[in-house]
């Protein structure tokens, strides 16, 4: 029999022979697994959770408004927590160094199904900075909505002054032609 056959006996001798090549690899392997967890570390998750009304009801109860248009979009009401703006408001209002664009990079947000409320998520490795910023980036962005709401019906309720001291001007100019008329109705006599 020619054949060359390698047995268990074999194979030990080969990994003697190659035992500082085979330490190497298996330290460099303990060494960068070691380096990723440590590098990784661990992570926490606050959340908070938002519910999200209708800006112009009041409006539209005045303009015939169907409700259902009035709903809040909730994907988009979702990306704008995740925006720069709520994430500069957070930087300004918390006093960080982070950059906005740093700050993003850990807010998730989701929707709630069937409803109008967001969980605003922030992930960190210190909890207690997660609970800060997950808090942080739901209070900007209700204050944002606020204050954006609160221009919105601003513009609204000019756009109807506007519309009445205008249809008060028409109103006027009517009760003028009306005097007119009635005056030179008063004034001219019939005769047969």
């Amino acid at each position: 029999m020619n054949e060359q056959t390698l047995d268990l006996r074999d194979y030990a001798r080969l990994i003697r022979a190659q035992r500082r090549t085979v330490l190497i690899f298996a330290l460099i392997f303990a060494v960068g697994s070691l380096g990723y967890s440590v590098h990784k570390g661990r992570t926490f998750t606050a959340s908070a959770r938002v519910v999200v009304e209708p800006v112009v009801s009041v409006i539209a109860s005045q303009t015939n408004v169907p409700n259902q248009l009035l709903s809040p979009n909730m994907e988009t009401e979702s990306e704008l927590v995740k925006s720069l703006a709520i994430a500069q408001g957070v930087r300004s209002s918390l006093v960080l160094q982070a950059t906005a664009e740093q700050l993003v990079k850990g807010v998730r947000v989701s929707v709630v199904s069937n409803t109008d409320v967001l969980v605003v998520s922030y992930v960190d490795r210190n909890p207690a900075t997660a609970a800060r910023l997950a808090n942080a980036f739901a209070d900007e962005y209700v204050t944002q909505r606020r204050n954006d709401a609160r221009l919105e019906v601003q513009s609204a309720l000019q756009s109807l002054q506007d519309r009445l001291a205008s249809d008060e001007e028409q109103l006027s100019q009517l009760k003028d032609q009306i005097a007119a008329r009635t005056s030179w109705a008063a004034g001219t006599t019939c005769t047969r």
